[in-house]
């Protein structure tokens, strides 16, 4: 049998926890009727209850329901929010376009979230035609206002070229910047930094890039721009083929390869067949630039052949020939970049 201190401890326990459920009722109902009567401060903290599930079941119906009433009241954050539940369909039917009407009222009266989202759907083109300046425009914003996944963004468009011409050091910063406040992508591209070589002393270019520093984005626009057709550019791939009949004579395709989006090795190739002395041609052109190689292999009338040359800022350029059949090739590798790229393969 329980003994009787027990019985009280057990009485008292249920007596308070009846004390604090009827608080919170208390408590919740006033904010109802705050809410009813149209204080948009409390339409929004009630939504935000109803969404977390805070005091009550959780509703997205509902607070998508306060969020909008909040919000028709010029209530900042509550148009943030209430644009986050048209983009994902939280509680309504999504609708990307309602989404960027909200988020963009919300951004223009500094609201970082918002700027955050509404440089996403540029950036997408969700809701919105897509556009690079101006996803940089807001992305900037929000990471002004020490948004973390803002300078996230930020960097990945320095890094990559987009919206802003290339700039790996500002790219760092941002990262850097993210890192700071633990936004963990932030912090892993810091660690990928440290093993690509970076931008210092290039000077060997393709189609006006300067390889060591170039982006996967201003690699593509360069070489479309030169007029080479796209075979497939897709960056779930390590690498973009494109065909270049029409921009280097003699070629016929362009692989280019790259790591972390940044530039790995290009290689051409001069399809032949029994044409034992055509890589000597094109080693005298790559000569008329260059100088004569730095390493020689193989024999001109048969077997494998290789021109080499270690360009001032590292670069590595081959001319080497296959056999049988005498395919040609060009290649320009970044080796270090080139070296993590094969270990990624390896993978």
């Amino acid at each position: 049998m329980p003994s009787l201190i027990f019985k009280i401890l057990i009485y008292q326990f249920s007596f308070l926890c009846s004390w604090y459920l009827l608080a919170d009722n208390d408590e919740f109902n006033a904010l109802q009727q705050k809410a009813v009567g149209g204080s948009a401060k409390a339409q929004y903290v009630l939504a935000n209850n109803f969404y977390d599930g805070k005091g009550v079941a959780q509703n997205y119906n509902k607070s998508f329901y306060w969020y909008e009433k909040a919000a028709q009241q010029n209530f900042l954050p509550a148009q943030s929010d209430l644009g986050y539940m048209y983009l994902y369909g939280k509680g309504v039917s999504k609708d990307e376009r309602l989404a960027f009407y909200w988020f963009e009222k919300a951004a223009k009266h500094g609201i970082t979230e918002a700027q955050l989202n509404l440089g996403y759907l540029y950036d997408h083109g969700r809701g919105v035609t897509q556009n690079d300046q101006k996803a940089y425009f807001w992305y900037h914003q929000a990471a002004l206002g020490n948004n973390a996944k803002a300078q996230y963004n930020l960097g990945l468009m320095y890094q990559y070229g987009q919206g802003i011409q290339q700039d790996i050091p500002q790219s760092i910063k941002w990262f850097q910047s993210a890192s700071k406040l633990d936004y963990i992508k932030a912090k892993q591209k810091l660690e990928q930094f440290k093993k690509i070589t970076l931008c210092e002393n290039s000077s060997t270019k393709l189609f006006g890039i300067a390889l060591k520093c170039a982006s996967r984005h201003l690699m593509s626009s360069a070489i479309l721009n030169a007029g080479a057709k796209p075979i497939r550019e897709n960056t779930d791939y390590f690498n973009d083929l494109y065909e270049t009949k029409n921009v280097f004579k003699g070629s016929k395709n362009l692989e280019v390869f790259y790591i972390e989006g940044v530039f790995a090795k290009a290689k051409y190739s001069f399809p032949s067949m029994m044409e034992p002395y055509q890589v000597r041609t094109i080693k005298d052109l790559v000569a008329l630039k260059y100088g004569q190689p730095d390493e020689v292999k193989g024999q001109i009338d048969r077997g494998d052949v290789l021109y080499s040359w270690k360009l001032n800022d590292g670069i590595i350029l081959n001319v080497k020939r296959s056999w049988p059949d005498t395919t040609s090739y060009i290649e320009y590798i970044n080796p270090v970049n080139h070296k993590l790229l094969l270990s990624s393969l390896e993978k």
